[in-house]
């Protein structure tokens, strides 16, 4: 979800949690994907004779890490926009974090104008 429509929708601090709940999923299917990879690995080496069974384990295996490999982006990018997000979000003038208001946004949501909610001071957050 996109910084503005998470904060207009669910709040900065709801969003944040958010953002980092699916990203640590993302991790865990990451692992288990990872786990499925390593086991046709071994069930393509403990293979008999037969090159079926090694070609599909070995199918097997490319995809699985390809899967892995894709889940670990997606965590790795919700991350960086959390964090990235996080460190902008706290109020320039009373340091208060995450208390904020969406005031506008530009048309590709690349930038947002907030409020804080304690002080009512006013900057922009970059949501890349």
């Amino acid at each position: 979800m996109k910084l503005a429509d998470g904060i207009r929708k669910h709040g900065f601090i709801r969003w944040h949690e958010r953002e980092l709940l699916v990203g640590h999923a993302w991790l865990a299917l990451a692992l288990i994907a990872a786990v499925m990879c390593f086991a046709s690995l071994e069930l393509m080496f403990d293979a008999a004779d037969s090159a079926l069974a090694r070609v599909f384990s070995g199918l097997t295996f490319t995809l699985f890490a390809l899967l892995t490999v894709a889940m670990l982006n997606r965590f790795f990018a919700r991350l960086v926009a959390a964090q990235r997000a996080s460190a902008q979000a706290i109020c320039p003038h009373c340091a208060t974090f995450g208390r904020l208001t969406l005031v506008g946004e530009d048309f590709g949501h690349v930038r947002v104008q907030v409020r804080c909610r304690k002080c009512g001071a006013q900057w922009t957050m970059d949501g890349r």
